[in-house]
Formats: structure tokens, C-alpha cells, sequence
């Protein structure tokens, strides 16, 4: 008796729960690459929020985009921390645009994979010094180095002085390896 009432159940089951079933429908899905590729204008990949702490801070996005562009859909992923600061970014996120992903020529509805990064607000200096004047023998030398991350973030330093420019491109970047420009005497 009992395995037909297993059986019968599961019958039922297989006949009505398609119907209560209210999952989201399927699209052909695209990833955090082709996404990019298709971005209208670039969207912010680092987001300043309050209350976000130093450190690595990532949510994983997923978009619904409609055929002629527009976000429809957007949910987050990501550690419990970060992801209470979602709701702050949803909207934004939502206005991003895209170029039409398309099959067959014909644009279509895609999911794609994003990404972003949130940061704490840029703190300012507590106290402003003025710059030192520049002579015309003064010695003067900026540096900006940018360490890689976990995807493809370039990775490279680069010098500006009153001699010249000196470039150092270790990875992700067009022209890798040293290049020196000396400044020539005027």
C-alpha cells in the first residue's frame, strides 16, 4: 500500500508543481568579458560607500538586460558584510546601458555577470600644504604604482619627473616592459 501512495504522490507532484513553480525564466547568459564589451559608457568598477571598511570588498552582480539595452533585473552576491550595502547600489547599478547583446542578429534579453568593487570614501588631508615653487633647476619626481588584483587589473608604475617619464608595465597593460622618455633640453 505504501509504494502507491509514494508513487501516486510523486505523479501528482510532477503534474502540479510546474505550475506553482514561479522561478525566473532563462536567458542566454554572457560573461563578466563580453559584458564589458557591450558597456555604453564605462561603469564604475570601484564604488566609495560610507561605512565600507579597507580591504577586499566585492559583489558579484548579475543583470537582466533587455534587448534594447536597459538593466531590468539586478541581484547581488557576495559576503554578508558587504552585501547589507546592495540596496545603496541597486539603483544606480539599474540605470546602467549596454549595447544590444544579440543571436543571429537579432537582440535578444541576456544575463550577464559584473562586478564591483566597494571602498571607503576618500579621506582628505587634515591639514593643506602649498605646493613648493618650481625652479628651473628644481628636482621634481612623481610616482603612481597600481598592484594587479584578482582579474585583470593592470599592474605597472610610472614616474613623471623633470628629467622624463619612465613607464614600467608588469602585467594587463598595452606595452609591457620599460620605456623611458628623457626630457630633451629646451
Amino acid at each position: 500500500m505504501m509504494p502507491i501512495i509514494v508513487t501516486f504522490t510523486f505523479l501528482l507532484s510532477s503534474i502540479f508543481l510546474p505550475a506553482f513553480n514561479h522561478e525566473r525564466p532563462t536567458y542566454p547568459s554572457y560573461d563578466y568579458d563580453v559584458a564589458r564589451a557591450h558597456e555604453i559608457k564605462p561603469h564604475p568598477r570601484t564604488i566609495p560607500v560610507t561605512g565600507v571598511l579597507s580591504g577586499f570588498n566585492q559583489l558579484r552582480l548579475t543583470l537582466i538586460v533587455s534587448p534594447t539595452g536597459a538593466v531590468v533585473h539586478a541581484d547581488a552576491a557576495g559576503d554578508g558584510k558587504i552585501l547589507k550595502f546592495w540596496p545603496l547600489l541597486q539603483n544606480e547599478v539599474c540605470l546602467w546601458k549596454f549595447m544590444a547583446f544579440e543571436i543571429d542578429g537579432k537582440a535578444v534579453t541576456a544575463e550577464i555577470e559584473e562586478y564591483v568593487d566597494l571602498v571607503p570614501p576618500e579621506r582628505l588631508p587634515k591639514k593643506h600644504v602649498a605646493a613648493s615653487v618650481i625652479q628651473p633647476n628644481s628636482k621634481v619626481r612623481i610616482t603612481l604604482e597600481r598592484t594587479g588584483c584578482f582579474g585583470s587589473c593592470p599592474a605597472y608604475t610610472v614616474a613623471v619627473s623633470t628629467d622624463g617619464i619612465v613607464f614600467n608595465g608588469r602585467g594587463f597593460v598595452v606595452a609591457a616592459g620599460n620605456h623611458i622618455e628623457h626630457r630633451r633640453p629646451t
